[in-house]
């Protein structure tokens, strides 16, 4: 295997990484939205961009969720090239990191065009153009930059100093469900070129910026397209400057940039492009998404996506969003184990979490004095992050300070003990050793919406699921405590080990003697009183339990399951009639009556794929033994994955199992997962 800088290399500039076999036309699995890298990110103002090259009914474009798209069009003497469908030659990338990429195409025949576009910090995006005019012929026309207003006539545009000036607004629910009360969401904006235009036109909430295209044969010339954002009470100046350096900023400044934090990521030299593809395209959605220490946050962060936001994907961390920090880790281990350092930071004196931890807020959403706080994947996050650092420093491949990662390991154990004693202390109603889910329990579950039992013991009711001992919880609990076994192991803190292995062990015992059902030879969530696979509602009607949904598989990925009991669980997973489906496990089985194949909105629990859910069934078939199995899954996992990003060239938050057609929340952090799930299925081979 080559070094990692040399593969690195050839990736940024095409040479074999990204040749025309791999990723890199508008039929390739290829990821293209693109924010700041993480040293020069903002929380409270922060642009992102979508680049749209693959639609042949339009213009290349540089797309935005509420501040407008902006684009390039083409005339040569007395043709226009408009919609990348008119282009000589089609937009190719050959580079794409989190913060840039590189495309090459042919507006016309024999105008071979090179950009760069790199999203310089939150508030400043730069495009540069490189046209060589290679034809025996002078060539004449014009670079077209056009700007399109979300609000359409309304919206007033006006001229400015090589360019046109604007104003646009980032609704602040949309940043936080709890924005800062000094947040206005008013934005002030600049698109401004160099060379200067030669004309400036500005009506209707579009603008249009013309430069000169005047090349001899052979010859190449330069343009540079600045956009530029900044909070309307900030100084003018400031951002006036801002774009006067982003317009003098060198191509070779742009990519060193962009390219640096790719020189410590893991390289696995995958050899099929498809694969190595998708598995660049997770690490960049997980590295865009991280932001850099501010308000109470004292290290780097995530939020859910960049572009777009939304309030509840942009307050800050949780839980079962972090489980994509198993993948992250692969690019930049410190900076993975420095957003869980934000979870324990923030934990308080009893051993509590909060749901959620951002830089200006920390919810704990508490229902009749009880607060809320999120599935338990704190000490298994930990403890896999860990051992990816460890693992690849025996490998040679490590970059993480041996010390740093041994204090985050002894920081993990302390807290992972202090929050598994809370939830049994504080999630177990009835003292039997089997724990419910409290405070918000429906958040808490985070299976937030469409559940269909939640919604049958209660629409309305936030403590509905606390009326069941959980199956999902109880597993994941089983899952932390052999977590802080492993972590005491290797610390070699012996008899804190023995003990975590025997309350993991005592806890696994509960779940097989309670939550088994022999006649369906499956796990369920059981009622609270009586154990049983029936619930009485607060209706006073009789709930039966024994609904197939994702979670009785949680048992498989804890080790819970014996032998004979996995052997069943893997009949029912690889049964095409139930969860065995195109794009992976749905959240409830296809022979349900409740199932839902047909994903219209966030959060959906009746039928989705979710694939860090679907992580877990595949890592409890791996840990089982059942090898091609999880191969299978695997590869239905990257197939959703990939017939989106061929589509529209995005990640989503959850897919349809059985069709193509869906619309949830787009660039979804935890589709990085699928850089685990490469890495994995390399290691099947």
């Amino acid at each position: 295997m080559l070094p990692v800088p040399t593969l690195l290399s050839l990736f940024l500039f095409g040479a074999d990484l990204l040749s025309p076999k791999a990723a890199g036309t508008a039929g390739d699995p290829i990821f293209t939205t693109y924010a700041a890298p993480l040293h020069r990110s903002e929380y409270l103002v922060d642009q992102g961009y979508h680049l749209r090259f693959y639609s042949a009914q339009e213009p290349l474009a540089f797309t935005t969720d509420t501040a407008g798209d902006w684009g390039l069009s083409f005339r040569l003497g007395s043709q226009v090239a408009h919609a990348v469908g008119e282009y000589a030659q089609p937009p190719r990338i050959e580079t794409s990191l989190s913060s840039l990429a590189r495309l090459s195409f042919q507006p016309f025949a024999g105008l071979d065009t090179k950009a760069t576009f790199a999203v310089w910090s939150s508030r400043v995006a730069i495009l540069d153009l490189a046209i060589t005019n290679a034809a025996d012929r002078p060539a004449r026309g014009a670079v077209i930059v056009w700007y399109r207003h979300p609000e359409g006539a309304r919206a007033r545009i006006d001229p400015a100093p090589g360019g046109v000036a604007f104003l646009h607004t980032e609704p602040p629910e949309n940043l936080s469900e709890t924005p800062p009360a000094s947040y206005t969401g008013r934005f002030r904006d600049r698109l401004a070129a160099d060379p200067s235009p030669e004309t400036i036109d500005a009506s209707g909430g579009e603008a249009t910026l013309r430069l000169a295209l005047d090349f001899a044969p052979r010859a190449t010339g330069r343009f540079r397209i600045v956009r530029a954002v900044a909070r309307e009470e900030d100084p003018p100046k400031k951002m006036a400057s801002a774009v006067k350096e982003a317009l003098r900023k060198s191509e070779e400044d742009l990519l060193e940039d962009a390219e640096r934090p790719y020189r410590k990521a893991y390289d696995p030299g995958l050899a099929d492009p498809v694969r190595r593809t998708i598995y660049w395209s997770a690490l960049n959605l997980a590295r865009q998404c991280m932001l850099p220490p501010e308000g109470r946050a004292r290290h780097n962060y995530y939020v859910f996506s960049r572009e777009p936001t939304w309030g509840w994907g942009h307050d800050g961390q949780v839980f079962h969003e972090s489980l994509s920090m198993l993948a992250y880790a692969l690019f930049d281990p410190e900076s993975a184990m420095d957003s869980q350092r934000v979870f324990m930071e923030a934990q308080e004196g009893d051993g509590y979490i909060p749901y959620r931890i951002g830089p200006y807020a920390v919810r704990t959403f508490p229902v009749k004095g009880e607060r809320t706080s999120s599935a338990p994947f704190l000490s298994w996050t930990n403890w896999e992050i860990y051992r990816t650092a460890r693992d690849l420093e025996r490998k040679g491949r490590g970059n993480v300070d041996r010390e740093d990662a041994r204090r985050f390991l002894k920081q993990a154990l302390g807290a992972g003990e202090s929050f598994a004693n809370f939830w049994q202390e504080r999630r177990d109603a009835d003292h039997d050793g089997l724990l419910e889910w409290g405070g918000h329990a429906v958040l808490e579950s985070v299976r937030d919406s469409q559940v269909p039992i939640w919604d049958l013991l209660g629409r309305d009711d936030p403590t509905a699921p606390s009326l069941v001992e959980a199956v999902d919880l109880n597993s994941m609990m089983v899952r932390e405590m052999r977590a802080l076994g492993d972590m005491a192991q290797e610390l070699g803190e012996t008899e804190a080990a023995v003990r975590w292995r025997a309350r993991a062990d005592e806890l696994a015992a509960r779940i097989n003697a309670t939550m088994w059902d022999p006649e369906t030879r499956f796990y369920y969530n059981v009622d609270r009183a009586t154990n049983g696979f029936t619930v009485k509602t607060p209706a006073g009607t009789t709930l039966g339990l024994r609904r197939k949904e994702i979670i009785g598989f949680l048992p498989l990925w804890a080790g819970v399951a014996p032998p004979d009991r996995a052997q069943a669980l893997v009949q029912h997973l690889t049964n095409p009639d139930v969860f065995w489906r195109r794009f992976g496990v749905p959240t409830l089985a296809a022979d349900d009556p409740a199932y839902q194949p047909v994903i219209s909105r966030c959060c959906q629990w009746n039928g989705a794929v979710w694939l860090e859910w679907n992580y877990l069934v595949f890592d409890g078939l791996r840990r089982s033994g059942y090898h091609r199995e999880a191969r299978e899954l695997g590869e239905r996992m990257i197939a959703a994955a990939a017939t989106q990003l061929r589509k529209n060239h995005r990640f989503w938050e959850s897919y349809s199992p059985d069709e193509e057609k869906q619309a949830s929340p787009m660039n979804y952090i935890w589709d990085s997962i699928l850089a685990r799930v490469i890495l994995d299925l390399e290691e099947e081979r």
